[in-house]
């Protein structure tokens, strides 16, 4: 019961205050004279009527008006212009002095040098890189009287125009350049027989009777006993050592500069792809006697050197190795010693190209005889100059003659093709496009034959790997011609100034004898440089004439030149 209770007791507290709110109305009694209530907008007071309180009418409650408090104008400040920012200067890097390095294979002045040998890059006693030469009264080096300028970053002499007397070995990698030029070229079947242009040997053919060698050749007549150079020669070296300069290293790794060497240079003069195949035995075989008792430290250029003295030295070498080396199939055979040995123990390079109307020429082994001989010697000057003195003789037992006057052992005469050809001063290695061809290292359509009229013809540089038109033959003779070609410094003729690129034109007479030039450059007008020919080459616009025929230049690029051939007589 009690629970009920409290629950209705709950529910009333919850809603009397709803019923009491309700009651305030005009004429409902109140409790309280001036009470007052204000209810649904209106302002009740209780009041007395009669003997009752009651409400009265109630006073509707004005309602009040807002006040608005203004919002203060908006006060726009200026923006300040900002106060830059100084952009701090940083302090610069110092550019850290480079430390120099200095080349150990390089000479320093007042080190030992060989006498004669030409000038070289080393080091002046500030170690700065110089032009040196070799004193002839001391033998040391000591910066050259007439030093060219030397990059002290590549340690190269810096290129003229034209190109410094010193043979160097230096390679730029030739391209085959697209573009072509704008001039008209004349058609091949303008052109003559190529058969007219194959110029003779005059002493191959027997029209010199009198002519005493029979080894080398300026024209068509290559000689069979010599190594063939377009059919992948077969060099066969005998290494041999004495008693008192054995070998320190194997032969392959003593002779690896030259055997690179002479397969780059020899493989890029021939269009067609070939390889000089250079077999070296494992290991030195010794001589019997001490090198000096061989009697080859005699210089070549001396007058008491004598053939005789050396062709001994070979046999012997020969009957020592002949047991264990098969010479089946070898083209060329060389005599090859360690790397230390010294001019004072063998002087002279030799190159025999041996005959076979003579039954005592030549070096019997117990397969074959050979014909074809190199004798290393010590050297006698630096290593480019050794290297390409390589090529060269290796160039005689391939059949190439010299093309300058060695009448004189001791002073040749370059002059009359100057700087160009290996088998001339090598200063311009690449091969003439006339050696070329006459050995077949040069393919038959790289050649235009003109015998009349007047024709146009695009000739590519000799060095660019290409098996197109390189030279133009004009026959003036049975044994006589003019050949016109294109020089580039590219290839083994990268050291050439700027001066020497562009068409050479010379003459070619096959019956010059042997130790005369067989070749001669006709220069351009104007050339001055009556030594090395290094100012020769015909530019655009130039022209030559000689024998009745005139050649102009008439465009040139990095395609070649473009020549314009003309009989005028």
């Amino acid at each position: 019961m009690k629970k009920i209770l409290l629950s209705l007791s709950l529910v009333f507290a919850l809603v009397a205050p709803m019923s009491a709110t309700a009651a305030i109305k005009a004429g409902a009694s109140c409790k309280k004279a001036g009470q007052t209530s204000s209810v649904a907008g209106k302002k009740y007071t209780c009041v007395k009527s009669g003997k009752k309180l009651v409400w009265n009418k109630g006073v509707a409650i004005a309602k009040p008006t807002p006040v608005v408090t203004p919002t203060p104008a908006r006060t726009v400040e200026p923006t300040p212009t900002p106060t830059p920012t100084p952009t701090p200067t940083p302090t610069p890097t110092p550019t850290p002095t480079p430390t120099k390095v200095i080349d150990p294979t390089k000479p320093v002045q007042g080190q030992p040098c060989v006498r004669n040998s030409a000038d070289v890059v080393g080091y002046n006693d500030k170690m700065e890189l110089v032009a040196l030469m070799c004193n002839q009264w001391d033998d040391r080096y000591f910066p050259s009287n007439n030093p060219a300028e030397i990059d002290q970053t590549t340690g190269k002499f810096k290129k003229p125009a034209m190109q410094r007397v010193v043979q160097l070995i230096e390679w730029v990698e030739p391209v085959v350049v697209k573009t072509m030029p704008t001039s008209s070229i004349s058609a091949t079947n303008s052109l003559a027989n190529l058969s007219e242009c194959k110029i003779p040997d005059a002493g191959a053919v027997g029209a010199m009777p009198s002519y005493s060698q029979q080894h080398f050749i300026a024209g068509f007549g290559l000689y069979p006993e010599r190594a063939p150079l377009t059919r992948n020669p077969v060099i066969q070296f005998v290494t041999i050592d004495f008693p008192d300069l054995q070998g320190k290293r194997t032969p392959a790794e003593d002779l690896k500069e030259v055997t690179d060497f002479l397969g780059k240079y020899w493989s890029s003069q021939v269009t067609k792809p070939i390889k000089l195949d250079f077999r070296i035995p494992s290991s030195y075989i010794r001589m019997p006697l001490n090198v000096i008792d061989y009697k080859m430290n005699i210089d070549f250029f001396s007058p008491e050197w004598r053939p005789t003295t050396a062709f001994d030295y070979v046999r012997e070498a020969v009957r020592i190795a002949d047991p264990l080396i098969d010479f089946t199939n070898a083209d060329v055979l060389v005599i090859a010693v360690p790397a230390e040995v010294t001019r004072n123990q063998i002087a002279a390079f030799i190159a025999e190209s041996s005959e076979a109307r003579f039954p005592n020429q030549g070096f019997q082994t117990k397969e074959k005889k050979m014909m074809n001989t190199l004798v290393m010697a010590g050297p006698r000057s630096h290593k480019d100059s050794e290297l390409l003195n390589w090529a060269h003789e290796l160039g005689h037992n391939f059949g190439f003659t010299d093309i300058r006057n060695t009448q004189d052992k001791a002073r040749q005469d370059s002059s009359d093709l100057g700087i160009y050809d290996l088998m001339n001063s090598a200063m311009a290695p690449e091969l003439l496009a006339w050696n070329r061809f006459i050995v077949g290292a040069l393919n038959d359509n790289q050649v235009r034959c003109v015998t009349s009229g007047t024709t146009t013809h695009l000739l590519r540089p000799v060095a660019m790997p290409i098996n197109e038109e390189k030279m133009v033959v004009i026959p003036t003779g049975r044994f006589k011609a003019i050949a016109v070609e294109s020089r580039r410094a590219i290839g083994f003729d990268a050291p050439m100034g700027t001066a020497s690129e562009g068409v050479i034109v010379y003459e070619i007479d096959t019956t010059i004898p042997y130790n005369l030039s067989a070749m001669k450059l006709v220069p351009r007008v104007g050339s001055i440089d009556k030594e090395w020919r290094r100012d020769a080459a015909l530019k655009v616009g130039d022209s030559v004439t000689t024998q009745g025929w005139k050649i102009t230049v008439v465009e040139s690029g990095d395609f070649g030149d473009v020549v314009k051939v003309e009989k005028i007589g």
